[in-house]
């Protein structure tokens, strides 16, 4: 079977400031990577490959930082 995920990368920050800033909650650092990048290595590690990323707030930055 053809599984795929979404992972929900919506989020403003508010709860988050002062730390968040300019920066959308899913390119928050977290131990040296974004929590976006966390969770697409547990979707890769999962054997997953079909991913759909759900951006709304920094949807531009979030584009640029997954090139």
């Amino acid at each position: 079977m053809d599984v795929g995920v979404m992972v929900l990368a919506a989020g403003k920050g508010s709860r988050l400031e002062p730390l968040s800033g300019a920066v959308p909650k899913p390119l928050m650092p977290l131990g040296g990577r974004s929590l976006l990048e966390w969770n697409l290595t547990w979707v890769a590690e999962a054997g997953l490959r079909r991913v759909w990323i759900n951006v709304h707030h920094g949807g531009g930055a979030i584009e640029a930082a997954l090139g």
